[in-house]
Formats: structure tokens, C-alpha cells, sequence
């Protein structure tokens, strides 16, 4: 570069004007140099770098330019593609809601289909288990009945020894036991007068003794066996009506029953209601027809076993009491009654006066 215009040059880089330039920097050019072409040297520079700061500029403009084209572009197509993924996912979405709702008017079409066939099929396997299940309950009530009817058998000879030996003893609580009067009324029976109650209301006392030894063992036959029986029937019932599709089915006609005389025009519900009525009612008419039946295999060879082996001990012990009052009279037993009612007596007044 010249001299003169690299001078120029230097001196334009904190110069804002042509005008500037002279007047600051006049003293320090050569002083010989021309004014004017001084002028035209730094004009031409100053040109010179304008051009240079534009060009600069430009390029930088058309670079950030493409920049933002590219940007912009880039934001377009990431935006593009996540409406596409966003409507495909959409797609998917409603595509999945419409296989749902299929599945479920299928499911309702399934269960609305299950209908009479499939119910009387459930019922029938139901009651196909049930008979195996009852097998089972039936062994072992048998087996509780054998082992009952033992345990009494025994029960049974030592209850004897006990009545003898309360009957040949003097029974201080004998007017509170039975609701009577005896002790009083025989402080001075003749002998006559003792076999003729012992034959009679003496025999009556004795036979109450039986009865009510048999009748506490019933009520506790009852609660072991019997109410095992009643038990296991009532729970099996409730499980076949508690089954879940049962009580939907039974919830839904309830709702339907409920409604007035709208539901008459209702034709298809009131068809199912209809063939659901008939159904129940033929599964209770078989449940009672089968209850019935096995009720009475029940009291064949369970309850009616307890049963005969009461009468078989009722005629035992009717026998063992016309024994045991020809013995008791021979003995004239009621003078061992009337010694023992005076010990007693005298006991109790030795015991007051001390």
C-alpha cells in the first residue's frame, strides 16, 4: 500500500467523517502534501473501508440468514414429526377404544348368550358336585352317629347303677326334683301305702328320670349331628346363589321388577324375565325335590339308628324299673328311706342347737 494511503488508513480507524479526519490529523500529514489530494486520499479510504464493513456485514447477514432458514427448517420438520407421532398416537388410542368397546359388547353379547343354555348346564354341574360332596357329609355322619351310639351305650350302664342306687336311698330333695309332696304326705304311711306309690306315682318319678336322661342327649345329638346336616345344607344353597354371575343375574331383574308398567313394553327383557322365572323356580323345585331325598336317607340311617336304640333302652329300662319295684317292695325299701330321713333330721337339729 502507499505511504501516504497507509498514513490515511491508520488515522481512519477512530475517525467518523471525511471532514473529522482533516481537521484532526492535518498537523501530522506532510506538509508539503496537496489539501485536496489529501481529501481525495482519505475519501478513498474511508470508501475503502465502508465497503470493507458492508461486505462484512452482508456476509454475516447471509450467514445468520441461512442459519435461521436451517433452524426454522429444522423446527418444521420436528414439529411435523411429532404431529405425526402425536396423530398416530391418537390413531392407536381410538384404536384400542374401538377394540375395548368391541371386547366389551362381545363380553355382553358373551354373557347375554351365556343365557338358559349355559345356566342349566351350570346348574346341572353344580348339582353333579353336590352329590359327590354329599357322599362325603354322609360317611362321616354315619361314622359320628356309630361313635355317638357307642359313647351312650356306656353312658347308658353306668346311668342305671345311678337311678338304683338314688331309688334305694332316702332323696331329701325329692319334693323340689319331681314337684311334689311325697315327704310330707308319707311321714306315717302304712306299708300298704308304700307299695301302692311306688307301684304308681313312684313309677311315674322313675320313668321322668329316663326321659329326661334321653332328652338332654337328644338335644346334644342335635347339636353335634343334626344341626351339622341342617348346616351343611343351608351352605351349600348359599354358595350356588352367591356365585357372582348369580347375583348380577339376580341384582339385574330385581332393578327390573321394580319398574312399573314400563316394563311390559320392554318385549326382549320381558322375555328373559320370564325364561329367568321359569328357571329359578325349576332350581328350587329340584333343590327341595333333592333336599327331600336325602332328608329321608338322613333319617334312615342316621337319626332313626339314634332312635331305635332309644326305644331298644325305653323297653330295657321299663323291664329294669318292674324289677327294680318288686325288689324294692320285697325289701320294704321305704323303712331304709324313713331310718334315713330321721338321721338326716336329727343331724341337721344336732347341728342348729350347736
Amino acid at each position: 500500500m502507499d505511504p501516504l494511503k497507509e498514513k490515511i488508513h491508520n488515522l481512519m480507524q477512530n475517525a467518523s467523517s471525511l471532514r473529522d479526519v482533516s481537521i484532526k490529523y492535518k498537523d501530522e500529514l506532510l506538509e508539503n502534501v496537496n489539501q485536496d489530494y489529501l481529501l481525495l486520499g482519505v475519501g478513498i479510504v474511508l470508501c475503502q473501508n465502508q465497503g470493507e464493513v458492508e461486505g462484512s456485514s452482508g456476509e454475516k447477514a447471509n450467514e445468520l440468514g441461512a442459519n435461521k432458514e436451517e433452524v426454522a427448517t429444522k423446527e418444521g420438520e420436528e414439529k411435523k414429526e411429532e404431529a405425526e407421532k402425536k396423530e398416530d398416537a391418537e390413531k392407536k388410542e381410538e384404536a384400542e377404544k374401538k377394540d375395548a368397546e368391541k371386547n366389551v359388547a362381545v363380553e355382553k353379547k358373551e354373557e347375554d348368550e351365556k343365557t338358559e343354555e349355559w345356566k342349566k348346564k351350570e346348574w346341572k354341574k353344580w348339582k353333579k358336585g353336590l352329590e359327590g360332596e354329599w357322599k362325603i357329609i354322609s360317611t362321616r355322619l354315619e361314622e359320628e352317629k356309630d361313635k355317638w351310639i357307642k359313647d351312650k351305650e356306656t353312658e347308658w350302664n353306668e346311668w342305671i347303677k345311678g337311678i338304683e342306687k338314688k331309688w334305694m336311698h332316702y332323696n331329701p330333695n325329692m319334693d323340689k326334683e319331681y314337684n311334689s309332696n311325697i315327704l310330707k304326705e308319707s311321714i306315717n304311711w302304712t306299708d300298704e301305702k308304700w307299695r301302692q306309690w311306688i307301684k304308681t306315682e313312684g313309677k311315674l318319678y322313675m320313668d321322668l328320670d329316663w326321659k329326661k336322661w334321653f332328652f338332654e342327649n337328644q338335644s346334644r345329638f342335635d347339636q353335634i349331628i343334626v344341626k351339622e346336616w341342617i348346616q351343611w345344607k343351608k351352605n351349600k344353597i348359599i354358595s350356588w346363589l352367591t356365585n357372582d354371575w348369580k347375583r348380577s343375574e339376580q341384582q339385574h331383574w330385581e332393578k327390573f321388577e321394580e319398574k312399573t308398567w314400563t316394563k311390559w313394553f320392554h318385549m326382549t327383557n320381558m322375555k328373559n324375565y320370564l325364561e329367568f322365572k321359569e328357571r329359578i323356580d325349576t332350581e328350587w323345585e329340584e333343590w327341595f325335590m333333592w333336599v327331600k331325598k336325602k332328608d329321608n336317607l338322613f333319617i334312615e340311617k342316621v337319626l332313626n339308628e339314634w332312635l331305635k336304640w332309644k326305644d331298644d333302652k325305653n323297653v330295657l329300662y321299663n323291664q329294669w324299673m318292674d324289677v327294680f319295684i318288686t325288689k324294692w317292695i320285697n325289701k320294704k325299701q321305704w323303712t331304709v328311706w324313713t331310718q334315713e330321713r330321721r338321721n338326716l333330721n336329727a343331724k341337721e337339729k344336732a347341728t342348729g342347737s350347736a
